[in-house]
């Protein structure tokens, strides 16, 4: 039995062990054929080594995109797609706010426009409204006189014949007046000579009325250069018939409509030392004259003046902080601060050096004129003859 047993034992040993050795060369075979499948034939010519060299980028295939199980493009190209759709969308948004940014501008612009017309008809109105007062003051005044068709006939005169007035009131040859009433010759000398008895009856401010704004009411639909030429010929008559006072507001309706004129800055100078009008500093802004409760002052060669009239000239905004005694002006673009007595001012946060401080008169902050119109991109030029400050902005 025993023996019979181990026999048993043996045989299955040996049949165990052949079935697993038959799988292992499965493999092998397997590989065997793969191998004999690829192998070239002896009559077939063997291709080349690949070559060593990295192939060139346009020699490279590109990769397929992947695809899902379906087919489909893979979420990587969605995700491109998406990436480029959204970057035109915020081109677009980018688009519409540039265009909302000007509509903006325009809208900002037409306001100042409109703004600068209402400026210009009130003005027109102030002009004609005083001529209307003078011509009528005048009349009274020469009413029954040689001059009273005289005053009466610069007023119906037209611009050209009212320039050609002028040219014979200075003297100029060539100017050839028509006949009238006084000079039914049409002689210029008797015709200079009637007018300036006509004109030198009248006190400065009727003969302003008459003349400089019957003038600016004529000159109305014309350019600002030709309104400042034709002032500029007014003034240089009224010197001549010695009326400073007139001349000295003629000259100062010339700077208003050109405001960046250096000479005729000069010349108002000479006429505020020859006219006996008020001494001091003037400070002129576009060619307006600012009117202060407190008049400006020179300190340390630089000059100080009221900040309420000047931030108002320029459009700037003002902030006062009672505590740290400072103040603040604004204009949209830049912010400068200032601090009484601290020879230290601040733009946009950067610290700048003053040649004079602010200073506090008669409850009046003033502060350093030219630093803070210049801070501000507008030109200053000062004019020692007749001390005139000329502010002028872009």
């Amino acid at each position: 039995m025993r023996s019979v047993h181990r026999l048993l034992v043996v045989v299955l040993a040996l049949i165990f062990a052949f079935a697993h050795s038959g799988a292992a060369l499965e493999p092998v075979r397997a590989a065997s054929q793969d191998t004999s499948a690829v192998s070239p034939s002896s009559n077939e010519t063997q291709a080349p080594p690949p070559s060593s060299q990295e192939p060139t980028p346009s020699q490279k295939p590109s990769a397929p995109e992947p695809t899902d199980q379906a087919g489909h493009v893979s979420s990587g190209k969605q995700n491109k797609d998406e990436n480029v759709d959204e970057d035109e969308d915020e081109d677009e948004d980018k688009d519409e706010d540039e265009d909302e940014d000007e509509d903006e501008k325009q809208k900002v612009e037409l306001k100042k426009e409109r703004k600068k017309e209402q400026k210009h008809l009130k003005k027109l109105e102030k002009v004609e409204e005083n001529y209307r007062k003078g011509l009528e003051k005048a009349l009274e005044k020469v009413k029954g006189t040689p001059a009273e068709p005289i005053i009466q006939r610069l007023n119906d005169a037209t611009l050209e014949e009212l320039q050609n007035l002028l040219a014979l009131l200075k003297g100029e040859s060539g100017a050839n007046p028509a006949a009238n009433e006084q000079n039914p010759a049409g002689q210029p000398e008797d015709e200079r000579t009637n007018l300036e008895n006509a004109l030198k009856a009248l006190d400065d401010d009727t003969l302003d009325a008459v003349l400089t704004q019957s003038a600016l009411v004529k000159l109305a639909e014309r350019s600002v250069k030709e309104q400042a030429e034709v002032l500029k010929e007014i003034v240089e008559v009224y010197e001549k018939l010695g009326k400073r006072k007139a001349a000295l507001a003629a000259q100062e309706e010339r700077l208003r409509r050109d405001p960046k004129d250096r000479e005729a800055y000069e010349k108002l100078g000479r006429l505020l030392k020859t006219s006996g009008a008020a001494q001091g500093i003037r400070v002129y802004v576009n060619g307006e004259l600012l009117a202060f409760d407190v008049a400006p002052k020179v300190e340390n060669g630089r000059t100080l003046a009221p900040i309420r009239a000047i931030a108002e000239a320029l459009g700037l905004t003002v902030t006062w902080n009672e505590r740290t005694r400072e103040v603040t002006l604004a204009n949209g673009e830049k912010t400068i601060t200032l601090q009484i007595g601290n020879p230290t001012a601040r733009i946009d946060g950067q610290a700048v050096a003053l040649d004079a401080p602010p200073t506090v008169e008669r409850g009046r902050t003033l502060v350093p004129l030219r630093f803070v119109s210049e801070a501000l991109g507008a030109g200053v030029d000062w004019v020692p003859e007749g001390q005139v400050v000329a502010v002028t902005t872009p």
